[in-house]
């Protein structure tokens, strides 16, 4: 399994692409100063 961790996953453009690629089979991790919903 290929993992990819994002530095300011809850930003609307990361937390999109880290949604497509997890849906794409990858093992997503990330980490933001502050969390925003829908995160």
């Amino acid at each position: 399994m290929r993992s990819i961790h994002f530095i300011g996953i809850c930003g609307t453009a990361m937390a999109n692409v880290a949604a497509e690629l997890k849906a794409m089979g990858y093992q997503i991790s990330g980490s933001d100063e502050n969390t925003y919903p829908p995160m």
